[in-house]
């Protein structure tokens, strides 16, 4: 974290902490846990065949949700909203336009979804680079 990261406490507890790249953190719970939600984005060019790795955002569960920019197939966005907890498969809870393979890392012409222990994975298979953008709020139990 940089020096321009922001912290507020209560009575000598952080409760909203926001980092120099934007990541805010919201901190509640009881003396013996912190109960914690993690807002992050990301964006990354993925050439086929290729992964963004989310690293380490699953514990308790994350809310995610994952856009692709594969205009250059005709289809200008497509989104998926997915919810996983640590080592679990993704519940899918919206995936409109069904162009994404969750839970499978080896399904043609799609972008492929997939938790791998703590992290999740998504994987080009569209047969050209797609731009990804990934959001999620991440709730960090005791």
């Amino acid at each position: 974290h940089d020096d321009l990261s922001m912290r507020i406490t209560t009575a000598g507890t952080e409760k909203l902490y926001v980092q120099g790249d934007g990541v805010l953190l919201l901190k509640g719970g009881t003396v013996t846990g912190v109960q914690e939600i993690t807002f992050n984005n990301s964006a990354a060019s993925v050439a086929d065949g290729a992964t963004l790795t989310l690293s380490g955002i699953l514990n308790t569960g994350a809310l995610i949700s994952i856009g692709a920019n594969r205009s250059n197939l005709g289809v200008t966005y497509d989104h998926c909203l997915l919810f996983a907890e640590t080592g679990t498969a993704f519940v899918t809870l919206a995936d409109p336009s069904s162009r994404f393979a969750i839970n499978s890392a080896t399904t043609a012409n799609k972008v492929n979804v997939f938790v791998n222990s703590n992290s999740v994975v998504i994987q080009n298979e569209v047969g050209t680079t797609v731009g990804i953008t990934a959001s999620y709020f991440r709730f960090q139990g005791n």
